[in-house]
């Protein structure tokens, strides 16, 4: 059990930062000294009110608290100029030497933030999105090459999910990548053929499989005729190749708030080509020469190629990943 909410505990700080107070517009220190920049920000991160819970309400074992400690304050006027009251540091619990903490608004803050969390961007290789009103967020790992278990995607689930459940549809881009290194003029001619017989998607909470499903891109199989432009010596080709999207439904999973599902993948890939060519090419050969990679939740919208022709027309489309419920 304990080993479940550690888990969930490092899905919730992988994506939730502290954000970097850094400016890249330095404050006017011909105006303002160090002094009155730092008391301005320090005042500011000591607002609080220690008597109110998060949902800013008073809980009746508070209220009898403050009662019996005689310094009930629900009927009492505030003052709308308190904030110029000096107050010292001793009285918020600051350790070190008491000084006077004044706020003067005409200050501005610097190297302060409004919130406390930053989240990944596409920037760092990471890109997140979420439901309109925030039931969720689907952070994605980018142009991730899928390999065995390979975890694409996490959905954490907020405290405003409104339902206790949801049914899923996630979509997301898949290309390949195939290319041959040092190539002779043998080669020359090859058909070659690459299907992508499944993707599997696994979703996970903690170490537990809550859904399961295989499914195939818009375009799952393609070939290409290696075709080098120079008629000898050594040669190398490459070919991006778009397969659009693949789209996996009816992902029913509890939304229990605060609760992080892994998304991971695997898949199965075969190739084939011709064998009426009049030179023999075995497939020992062919392995050696040429390597693929397949991968998924692409950013990528240019697919480039050299070196081959008859290559299958590929999917025009190049969407984003996505996730929707129902």
């Amino acid at each position: 059990m304990t080993e479940n909410f550690c888990h969930q505990r490092k899905l919730n700080m992988l994506f939730h930062v502290p954000k970097n107070r850094e400016e890249l517009i330095p404050p006017d220190y011909s105006t303002y000294t160090t002094e009155q920049l730092n008391m301005r920000r320090k005042v500011e991160i000591l607002k609080y009110d220690k008597n109110i819970n998060k949902n800013n309400k008073l809980t009746k074992k508070s209220n009898y608290a403050l009662l019996a400690r005689g310094n009930y304050k629900q009927n009492r006027l505030l003052c709308t100029n308190a904030y110029k009251v000096p107050e010292t540091t001793s009285s918020s619990d600051i350790p070190g030497p008491s000084i006077l903490l004044v706020e003067d608004k005409n200050i501005p803050l610097y190297k302060y933030n409004n919130t406390n969390i930053d989240r990944y961007n596409s920037d760092n290789g990471i890109s997140y999105n979420n439901e309109s009103d925030s039931e969720w967020t689907l952070y994605n790992f980018n142009d991730l090459l899928i390999s065995n278990n390979a975890r694409l995607s996490v959905l954490t689930i907020y405290d405003t999910v409104k339902e206790i459940s949801y049914t899923y549809t996630f979509k997301t881009p898949v290309y390949t990548n195939v290319y041959g290194t040092g190539l002779n003029q043998n080669m020359k001619g090859i058909i070659y053929t690459f299907t992508i017989n499944y993707i599997e998607l696994n979703v996970y909470y903690n170490d537990n499989i809550i859904y399961t499903q295989k499914s195939v891109p818009d375009i799952n199989e393609f070939s290409y005729t290696i075709s080098p432009t120079n008629n000898n010596g050594i040669f190398d080709y490459n070919l991006d190749f778009n397969n659009g999207l693949i789209t996996f439904e009816n992902i029913v999973l509890p939304t229990s708030p605060g609760f992080n599902y892994e998304f991971k993948t695997n898949l199965l890939t075969t190739f084939s080509t011709n064998s009426d060519d009049a030179v023999e090419k075995t497939t020992t050969t062919i392995n050696d020469a040429i390597s693929s990679n397949l991968y998924i939740n692409t950013t990528k919208t240019t697919f480039n190629s050299s070196n081959v022709s008859n290559v299958t027309t590929q999917s025009q489309s190049t969407g984003t990943t996505s996730i929707t419920a129902l």
